[in-house]
């Protein structure tokens, strides 16, 4: 079933079936390929099938506290519109994204249940959009050490394929995977030690500030974030059982991690410019990991992705590692 279904995903939005894609394919990745409504026939198909042997009542779990689903439906386009505003760069958004969000989350039900509550959010959302762009990335502050040995810990989470290994419930596999990823938090040796797929450079690049950034490299990563939006495919069921707070965080940090493999892919060529098919190689990787890497729903995880995804924080990484950054 789910080699029929592969690169379509489906999940529950509104008493219905959301179809997202999966970015591990390289068709999808690239943008490559026929649309989905030349496939409406086999996705309706497909979606009874899964309709059938999805649990009565078990379709969403691990909602935003007791918001409810249009409530939830709504915050979550809210923010979907934030990212999508081309006003300001993709960087810029997912701040203001990730600000709005907690101002939402201190609102009481019957507020967000006001139309001019959410009037009063797109007037903050434009006030969040000017304070950004005035803001002075030497204003930052530097990357600590902690932060970037908690930032390379989740990218060596994202490089792990338990599935490819055999022997990934031994003791041994354990072990080594301990010390592979005590190194990376380090900035030592190369993702390529934990598997073939994976970019064979240095992490100590990831130290450099030279990288320029192609524009077209932020296209895959910003369709990949609007598509997981769209769909709802980032909580809940549809993502390790996560609270849609958990899970936007977890799709947020998934951001700067596609940017530091896109350097990592470039610098495996030898350059130090991000073109747009590292950028497609990233984010495959990164779909992967967000899709498959059940460790992202255990607590160690939860607690590492909210450190890093903490506003001054999330600045500070997208700083180094953003698509938005050293636009050539």
């Amino acid at each position: 079933m789910a080699c029929r279904l592969f690169p379509f995903t489906f999940s529950r939005k509104e008493g219905e079936w959301a179809v997202g894609v999966r970015f591990a394919c390289p068709a999808v990745a690239s943008n490559e390929g026929d649309s989905l409504a030349s496939y409406r026939k086999q996705l309706y198909q497909l979606a009874q099938e899964v309709k059938e042997k999805t649990t009565a009542g078990n379709e969403r779990t691990g909602l935003w506290k007791d918001r409810g689903e249009k409530i939830l439906t709504r915050a979550v386009q809210f923010i979907r519109e934030t990212v999508c505003e081309d006003t300001t760069d993709l960087d810029q958004r997912l701040v203001c994204a990730l600000r709005l969000f907690g101002v939402m989350e201190m609102a009481e039900i019957e507020e967000l249940e006001e139309d001019i509550t959410w009037d009063r959010l797109g007037i903050l959302r434009d006030a969040a959009f000017a304070e950004e762009k005035k803001r002075d990335a030497d204003s930052l502050g530097r990357w600590s050490g902690p932060q970037r040995g908690q930032f390379l810990q989740l990218l060596a989470l994202y490089a792990r394929r338990d599935e490819e290994r055999t022997d990934s419930w031994t003791w041994r596999a354990r072990v080594q995977r301990f010390l592979l990823a005590s190194r990376f938090m380090l900035g030592k040796g190369s993702l390529r030690q934990m598997g073939q797929h994976l970019p064979d450079a240095p992490l100590s690049l990831l130290g450099e500030d030279s990288f320029l950034v192609c524009a077209e490299a932020c296209e895959p990563i910003g369709r990949f974030l609007r598509v997981k939006l769209e769909t709802h495919q980032f909580f809940g069921n549809s993502h390790h059982g996560l609270s849609l707070k958990e899970g936007l965080l977890s799709l947020w940090m998934s951001y700067p991690v596609a940017g530091a493999l896109a350097r990592l892919y470039a610098g495996q060529r030898g350059r130090r410019n991000v073109e747009r098919e590292d950028a497609v190689k990233a984010v495959s990787t990164v779909d992967h990991g967000f899709s498959h890497m059940k460790g992202f729903g255990v607590k160690t995880t939860r607690r590492l992705v909210r450190s890093l995804a903490e506003v001054d924080r999330f600045r500070r990484t997208l700083r180094y590692f953003g698509f938005s950054v050293n636009i050539q």
